[in-house]
C-alpha cells in the first residue's frame, strides 16, 4: 500500500487511514463541503470561576442558547468542581467560525447562566466534525482500511462517533490478530459500496455501520475462513 504524506510517500503492506476527506492531502478528490455537508464545530474553553457556581456532578448537555439564522447553536458545561468547568460553545452550519466568536459567546452564556463576569482560564479546545449523510467514499487501495471520521464512524445526524470508534478498533484488532500474517483488503463494488459474498454480505453493503473486508494470502489468493473479516461494525 501506498501512502501520500507531507514528508513524501510511506509504503506499508497495510494502511489504517484517518485523515479527514478533503485535506491537503486529497488533492485529487471533491471536497466534503458539498450540498448536504455540513460541520459540527466547536470551541470549548476551561474556567476556573472566583466563587462556586457549578453542580460538580451535574452536566449540562447541547443548551441551546437562542435561535439562529446562522446555524444551530448550543453549549454544554461540563463540570471538574464547584469552581471549574470545561465550557464548549458548538454550531451546526457549513464553515467554522472564528476564535474570537465563540469566546464571546462563552463569556456571554457564563454571564447569563452563571453571573460571572469573571473568571480564570486554563484551556482551550477547538474541532470540528462532519456530518455528512453521503456513502462512504471506497479507500485508496485494496490494502488501504479508512478508519474513525473517514471510515464513516461518526453518526451524520448527532456527529457521536468516540464509542463506535472504539469497538471499530477492538473488533479490527482482534481480526487483524486471527490474520496470523495475512493482508485484510476490503473489496467494494459498484456506488461506493463495500461488496462482499453471500446475503449476509448484500445486506451490510448497504448499511453505513458495516465495512465488509476479508483476508487474503499472497499474491490475491483467498485465506482460510477464519480470516474472514466481513461485517465489522464501524458504528453502532
Amino acid at each position: 500500500a501506498l501512502a501520500m504524506t507531507d514528508e513524501g510517500p510511506l509504503t506499508a503492506r497495510l494502511v489504517l487511514d484517518s485523515r479527514p476527506r478533503g485535506a491537503r492531502l486529497d488533492r485529487d478528490r471533491e471536497p466534503r463541503n458539498a450540498p448536504g455537508h455540513f460541520l459540527q464545530h466547536f470551541h470549548g474553553q476551561t474556567v476556573r470561576s472566583e466563587r462556586p457556581v457549578f453542580s460538580a456532578d451535574v452536566a449540562t448537555i447541547m443548551d441551546f442558547v437562542e435561535a439562529r439564522s446562522d446555524g444551530i447553536h448550543f453549549v454544554y458545561v461540563l463540570p471538574y468542581d464547584d469552581r471549574t468547568a470545561l465550557v464548549e460553545d458548538t454550531w451546526f452550519s457549513a464553515e467554522p467560525r472564528p476564535v474570537e466568536s465563540y469566546e464571546e459567546e462563552i463569556s456571554r452564556y457564563l454571564a447569563d447562566r452563571f453571573g460571572i463576569e469573571r473568571y480564570e482560564f486554563l484551556h482551550s479546545e477547538t474541532g470540528a466534525i462532519p456530518m455528512d449523510p453521503r456513502p462512504i467514499e471506497p479507500p485508496d487501495g485494496p490494502r488501504q482500511i479508512d478508519i474513525g471520521t473517514r471510515g464513516g464512524a461518526a453518526r451524520p445526524s448527532t456527529g457521536y462517533a468516540f464509542l463506535s470508534i472504539q469497538r471499530y478498533s477492538e473488533a479490527l484488532a482482534r481480526r487483524l490478530k486471527e490474520c496470523a500474517g495475512q493482508i485484510p483488503v476490503r473489496r467494494w463494488g459498484a456506488a461506493g459500496r463495500p461488496a462482499g459474498h453471500g446475503c449476509a454480505a448484500r445486506h451490510a453493503a448497504h448499511r453505513r455501520d458495516a465495512a465488509p473486508v476479508r483476508c487474503v494470502a499472497g499474491r490475491g489468493r483467498a485465506a482460510e475462513a477464519g480470516c474472514n473479516l466481513n461485517r465489522i461494525p464501524a458504528r453502532a
